[in-house]
Parts: structure tokens; sequence; C-alpha cells
């Protein structure tokens, strides 16, 4: 038995053509449905199969592989009693391969994940764009169809927005994350296309920790004000990370139950390392202020929203230039340090102001920061032009 596959044409209105299998045995020839569709660009001729990197390739020569094994596998059983009824028969409840819904499973995922509510509107975002350019490329997001065409195509479309390179890089990172998630945890496909793709060179941003005077000038900010009384919580919780190096992860969890003898007794949400560190004349009063209610009521968008008033407020208005790359273009922009401003960088400031007073080793700071490598941790440290003259002056003056 000889086994190709044709197109049946003309296209539907979607400009796709349906797949046959033609199976040649004993002079017969009988044609039947596979259940497939395909762009006739994307079809190869010659192999009979979709081509390599096109939309849903992967799925689709899946199938037809199928198709022709249990194909042999009738004229091997049945041999010179094998007619085209038999063959019709044996094909007419196929039902076409289940599509597993892509943003549907992109939703499971967040779901069951361990990241940061923060992490995780990261990839709503990504799935917000790649809606809008479901649309706009008229591109079906499948888990099949994300293949280097798509790349190409994603990419393009992101150049058009535009979108920094970086964006797009973490996006990429995202979504191959995904794709590698959705293949070897739950088998929802077996395109490994992703794996090729490569983000562009992240433009590296800056860091931004709080200076002494920064945290005094946030410490003595009067919020006393009717318009800015709601911001307090925000600030306090803010300060406490800093006194303490918590992610916000933490400090939302922490409860009375985890206060023994004057000492904060926590497993991280993270690492779920054990982490047990003693109040401070800085860290007490806001814990007592808020012990009742937690130090975070209210969702991490809006607690980095307050910050950045805060920040604003209090002074921090110093100018920071950052780099902006947009494919090939190179764009300058200055900004305040306020609008850098964000929970995350209450733990840069512990880091780096722990260090920086030359009253902790780094490794008693990795113990509450939970770095486990010294590489990681130094990147969270902020050395300023400050820091480095005054360790120089204090080596050799």
């Amino acid at each position: 038995m000889k086994v190709t596959f044709e197109l049946r044409k003309p296209p539907d209105k979607h400009g796709k053509c349906r797949i046959r299998a033609v199976a040649c045995f004993m002079g017969k020839r009988v044609r039947i449905a596979t259940g497939n569709y395909i762009a006739e660009k994307n079809w190869d001729k010659t192999s009979y199969k979709a081509k390599r990197n096109s939309a849903d390739s992967a799925s689709i020569n899946a199938s037809l592989a199928d198709i022709e094994a249990r194909l042999s596998e009738l004229y091997h059983r049945h041999k010179h009693l094998l007619t085209a009824e038999i063959i019709q028969n044996a094909f007419k409840d196929d039902k076409p391969p289940l599509q597993h819904n892509f943003f549907e499973i992109l939703e499971k995922f967040l779901a069951v994940s361990p990241f940061t509510e923060s992490r995780k509107n990261g990839y709503r975002a990504l799935a917000r764009h790649l809606k809008s350019f479901e649309t706009e490329y008229r591109y079906p997001i499948t888990f099949e169809s994300i293949t280097q065409d798509f790349y190409d195509k994603f990419r393009e479309y992101a150049l058009a927005i535009p979108l920094q390179n970086s964006t797009f890089a973490r996006y990429i990172k995202a979504l191959k994350a995904f794709m590698r998630w959705s293949s070897e945890t739950w088998n929802y496909h077996t395109n490994l296309v992703f794996k090729r793709f490569k983000a562009p060179k992240e433009q590296k941003k800056h860091q931004l920790s709080l200076t002494e005077e920064e945290l005094l000038a946030l410490e003595t900010l009067d919020l006393s004000t009717p318009d800015l009384q709601h911001l307090t919580k925000s600030r306090d919780a803010f300060l406490f990370a800093c006194y303490t190096g918590f992610r916000i992860s933490d400090v939302k969890q922490l409860q009375a139950a985890n206060i023994h003898n004057n000492e904060i007794k926590i497993i991280t949400k993270k690492t779920k390392d054990a982490l047990t560190i003693g109040f401070t004349n800085k860290t007490l009063p806001i814990w007592e202020k808020y012990q009742e209610t937690g130090l975070i009521d209210i969702e991490e968008q809006t607690l980095n929203k307050h910050l950045k008033i805060i920040g604003q407020k209090a002074g921090l208005t110093n100018p920071i230039q950052e780099l902006l790359v947009y494919g090939t273009i190179t764009e300058a922009k200055t900004y305040e340090r306020w609008e850098f401003l964000s929970f995350h960088v209450a733990r840069r400031t512990f880091a780096t102001l722990s260090f920086a007073r030359n009253k902790m080793t780094a490794e008693s700071i990795m113990q509450i920061t939970g770095h486990k490598d010294l590489k990681t941790f130094y990147a969270y440290i902020n050395y300023t032009p400050k820091m480095v003259n005054d360790e120089y002056q204090k080596t050799w003056n």
C-alpha cells in the first residue's frame, strides 16, 4: 500500500484547504478525510507534509503520520481482502484531534503557580498582547502555532507598538516557561519549537535602593493631612521591609502567631526557609501599630502607586537617565528617582544599607534575605560613588 496526502481545493473562507489521505493498493484508490486543514502556502507538495515551522505543523504532521500508520496496519491485517468499505468504516467515526485552549490553560498555569501577583500580572500582560496580536495579524494562537513564523511576526508586532527590547525579552521568557510547563507537566502539546526562541539581550535597568538621607526623608515625611493620611500604612509597611529585608509576600503573611519572645519567626513564602530575627526599635513600634490588622491589606499594584506618591512628596527627585532600546533604536530618557520606587526597593535598601554601614557581614545579611550565593546577593547591592569613596578614605587616608 502507498499512502500520500493531498489538498482538497478550493480553500475555505479562512484560506485553508482540507487535507485528504490517498491510499493506493491492489489497483484501488481510496480517499479519506483527515480532519486537518492548512493554508496552501504551508503545504510541502514533495513530502506531503506541512512545512516545518508553519502554523500547527507539528500537530498536523503527527496526525498524518498516525493516519498513515493506521492505514498500513489495516493493509497488513486484511491483505488481499482489504476493501474501500473497510477503510472508510475504520475512519468514519474519527473526530478532529482535541485542541486545548491556549489562554484557558494559561490561566490554569497561573492558578497553580507559586508566583507573586506582580509576576502573574506580567503573564496576563503577555496574554493581552497575544490576543491583540492574534486579532491584528489574523494569526490564531494555539499550542501548535507557536512556531518560528509566530516569533518573527510577534517580534514585528512588538516593534510596531513599540515594546522595549527588555519587555519583549521578558515576554518571550514567560512564553517559553509556560510552553515548557504545558508540555512537560501536563502533556498539552508536543510542539518544542519554542525552545529555539532567542530573547533579545535585555538592557540593564536601573535598580533603585534608597540612600540613608532618602530613607530618613520617608521616615519623617508628614502624612497627617487629610489628603495624605491614607498613605501612612503603605509607608509604614515599606519601612518595615527596609528594616527587615522581608519580601512583600512575607510582610503580608506576618501575624501574631509568628511572634515569639520578641522575635519574628516565619517560613519564607518564596524559598520555604525558616527565618528568625528579633524586633528592633524601628520595627517593634510598626508591628504594635498594625498587629491587629496586618501590615498590608491592599493589592501590590495599589501599594506601589502609593509609594511613588510618597517618594515624590519626600523629595526623591534626583534625575536618573535610562536607555530605552526598541529593536536597533536607542533612546535616552530622564526620570526622577521616585518613579522607580516600588515595594521591592525595600529589600535592596536593606541589603545595601546593611552592607554600607559595615556592621553586618555579607553572609549575615544573606541569612536574612535568603540569597544562596554571593553573586546573586551582590546584584542587590547598589554601590553609590559616596559608598566607594567612604571605603576608599577609610582604607587609605
